[in-house]
């Protein structure tokens, strides 16, 4: 096996992407893509989704050209095999994976964590060390509501807007970007955008929230929430309003 970075100089030319349903790559490892394609242009994909319905056929092969433009080459393949029943259609998922295998000898394989609670993205895991031994392997996760979140060693960081990959990546973060847009977004309602700052917290059981130090477009942002009212600062301008109504302002 050659050794390998999995960005930079020493980046991989031939990616192999794995995802049981049709939007589990653009979930468990999008930005990863999306930065690939940015620092290694010439990098070739084949990207597996291995079940879906008709209709979310279209969308995978949809949303895997969208994440895929730039990229050197394309193979987008799309499967029937039966969704939540993995486990029982293990054989025939094993077999067509062998036949991937011998197919491409890809230098950096993404599937999903081997840990995880879905029993669909637990068998392609398995499956993905049956037959890519010689291959560097980087499993992602899938936040799911049962509580499958493991602890990941490294973690890719993104802006939430664009998709793009930051400046800043950590090693050992447990605080995934997506939880803390979720503070940012539902408990303090933030949501910027390239002509005005909406302020829209979600109306919950929260007696105070205070959440400072953030910087929109360039301008300071605080915003204060207690009880029922929300009082937002941008550059020192205080603006106010209820729970529950939207506040808009301007650049």
């Amino acid at each position: 096996m050659r050794a390998i970075g999995v960005f930079g100089s020493g980046a991989p030319s031939r990616v192999l992407c794995l995802g049981a349903h049709s939007d589990d790559i653009e979930i468990g490892c999008g930005a990863t893509v999306l930065r690939l394609l940015e620092e290694c242009p010439k990098t070739q994909f084949t990207w597996v989704v291995l079940s879906a319905t008709p209709e979310r056929e279209r969308e995978a092969r949809s949303s895997a050209a969208s994440f895929l433009v730039g990229a050197k080459s394309a193979d987008i393949r799309v499967e029937r095999f039966r969704e939540s029943h993995f486990p029982w259609e293990g054989s025939r998922i094993k077999d067509r994976l062998a036949g991937i295998a011998r197919e491409i000898d890809p230098e950096l394989v993404l599937t999903h964590w081997r840990g995880d609670k879905h029993q669909d993205h637990r068998t392609v895991a398995e499956l993905t060390w049956n037959h890519f031994r010689d291959h560097l392997i980087l499993e992602y996760e899938i936040p799911e509501w049962d509580g499958d979140l493991g602890r990941p060693n490294c973690h890719e960081h993104y802006n939430p807007l664009t998709g793009q990959a930051c400046v800043y990546r950590g090693i050992d973060d447990y605080m995934h970007s997506w939880v803390i847009d979720l503070i940012i977004r539902g408990v303090a309602g933030v949501e910027p955008s390239a002509a005005a700052l909406r302020v829209d917290p979600l109306p919950m059981a929260i007696e105070e929230a205070h959440l400072t130090g953030l910087r929109v477009r360039g301008r300071r942002v605080e915003v204060r929430r207690a009880g029922g009212q929300v009082r937002v600062d941008v550059d020192g301008t205080t603006h106010e309003a209820r729970v529950g109504e939207p506040l808009g302002i301007g650049w």
